[in-house]
């Protein structure tokens, strides 16, 4: 019989390139009232742990699956919530800030390009239950999902919840992710059960603004 290993939210720092801690965190805006969804369409808060994309406001939002990922939500800022600069470990879903300045929302996010990532593969892996297996994905290309908190039944259920998606591992280069390693936690318990933790780094060439066919920079 499987055991479920111990589910962690989202993307978690592993190493970076250079062997170096997870560095300093750029501070990027969130738009006032902004409606982040999750794969479903539910409104959703922002948590560490997200994926995010660059959007034309100059700020992020969440990158649900097939979206381009710039970064990993690692903090929140305290955020307006209609009387006072309220700390918390989100951001609640169309927190409204208006334009007064010092009620912006903002959220602290490392370049997905920076580093190595942990994440949970989703499910429980009915067709994949060795260490062999998983090894084998080694080099290949996957996407995420974002199905929510309210589908997967978490704590945090106004999340987005992200995942590996197992089932979309392939060579196809414009899959969101490499994946570069099993995670070497003692949390990895049985591999027959969900939530087997891998490592990943971002495929730069899915980065907004980096075209596969060309040098071009182009906006977002």
């Amino acid at each position: 019989m499987a055991v479920n290993n111990t589910h962690y939210y989202g993307f978690r720092w592993s190493i970076a390139g250079s062997g170096a801690p997870q560095p300093q965190p750029l501070r990027m805006s969130v738009a006032s009232g902004q409606d982040d969804t999750d794969d479903a369409s539910v409104s959703i808060g922002l948590y560490p742990g997200d994926p995010v994309k660059l959007v034309n406001t100059g700020g992020v939002t969440i990158a649900n699956t097939t979206n381009a990922v710039w970064g990993i939500v690692v903090g929140i800022e305290p955020y307006w919530d209609g009387t006072v600069m309220r700390p918390g470990n989100k951001l609640p879903n169309q927190t409204t800030w208006g334009t007064v300045e010092e009620r912006r929302s903002n959220v602290l996010v490392v370049p997905a390009t920076w580093g190595v990532w942990e994440v949970d593969t989703d499910g429980t892996n009915d067709s994949y239950d060795t260490r062999a297996e998983f090894a084998a994905f080694v080099g290949s290309n996957v996407n995420h999902v974002c199905p929510g908190g309210t589908a997967t039944a978490v704590a945090n259920t106004d999340s987005a919840d992200p995942y590996m998606d197992i089932s979309s591992v392939a060579t196809t280069p414009t899959l969101t992710w490499r994946i570069v390693g099993i995670s070497q936690t003692s949390d990895n318990k049985d591999y027959a059960g969900s939530y087997v933790k891998m490592l990943v780094r971002i495929n730069v060439s899915e980065e907004a603004g980096m075209p596969v066919d060309s040098m071009v920079v182009t906006g977002v």
